[in-house]
This record gives structure tokens, C-alpha cells and sequence, in this order.
């Protein structure tokens, strides 16, 4: 049981952290707007290419997982929306702002169905409702900032 705690734990982290990163842009868009000299149009993409790419990539993540297995692809999942997470960092244009934008959407969209899977996987019938309720509320967590901040 510790074990599959701690998958669990590994797996919140993960959820926060592909769920935060739809969220927390909010309060920083007009620090973006500022500094890449942006219009309102390339402002509304900035959310919805990582959206657009979450939602590519959630069915081939979830049949690759299927088919080979939950972890490896959920590190990979993890791994490039860091890579994605760099390049947004580092970005000095909006061209790369929104590369790095689609490519942590993209490993978003591998991070949330395999957690979910992973969960059914490690966790007997009767504690699943559970465990797959405690990462619907990480994910709800992330959202919190945005309420909480001042516009």
C-alpha cells in the first residue's frame, strides 16, 4: 500500500503540474502582453495552442499506455512538457512562446489519461472512486491561484 501511495503522490505532481500550467497564465498574460509587444489575438492563443495540443495527443497517449505500458509513457509524457516548460521560459518572441506553449500541452495530454489508468491499474476496485477523486481535486487545486489573484 505505501508503494501505490507513493505512485499517487508521483502522479498528483504531474497532474499539478500539466493543470497549473492552464491556469497560471492567466495572471501573467499582461507581463506577456508587455513584453512581447503582443495584439489581443496573439494573446488568445497563448491558452488555446496548449489546449488545442492537450487535446491532440490525450488518445494517442492513452492507447500507447494501453498498449506498452503506463510508466514509460508517462515519463515521457512528463519529460516533454518539461522540454515544453524551457522553451516557454526562455522564449523572447511569441513564436517560441507558443512552440513551447504546444509542446507542454502536448505532454499534458499524455500526463492526465495515464494517471487516471495508472490509478485503475495499482488501486483494488473499492479504492479507486477515491484515488481517481483525490487527482480531481489536484487538478482543481491548480485552478486556485487564478481565483485568488487580484485582476
Amino acid at each position: 500500500m505505501k508503494k501505490n501511495n507513493l505512485i499517487l503522490g508521483l502522479l498528483f505532481v504531474g497532474v499539478l503540474m500539466g493543470a497549473l500550467d492552464i491556469s497560471i497564465v492567466g495572471p501573467a498574460i499582461p507581463s506577456i502582453h508587455k513584453a512581447l509587444g503582443l495584439d489581443e489575438h496573439q494573446v488568445s492563443w497563448i491558452f488555446s495552442i496548449y489546449i488545442l495540443f492537450s487535446l491532440m495527443g490525450i488518445s494517442l497517449f492513452a492507447r500507447l499506455s494501453d498498449r506498452y505500458g503506463r510508466r514509460p509513457f508517462y515519463i515521457l509524457a512528463v519529460l516533454i512538457f518539461g522540454f515544453g516548460s524551457l522553451i516557454a521560459a526562455m522564449a523572447h518572441n511569441i513564436e517560441a512562446l507558443l512552440i513551447g506553449r504546444a509542446i507542454q500541452g502536448f505532454g499534458a495530454s499524455g500526463i492526465f489519461p495515464v494517471a487516471s489508468a495508472t490509478v485503475g491499474d495499482i488501486f483494488p476496485q473499492e479504492k479507486r472512486g477515491r484515488a481517481l477523486g483525490l487527482i480531481g481535486m489536484v487538478f482543481g487545486l491548480a485552478f486556485l491561484p487564478d481565483q485568488l489573484l487580484p485582476d
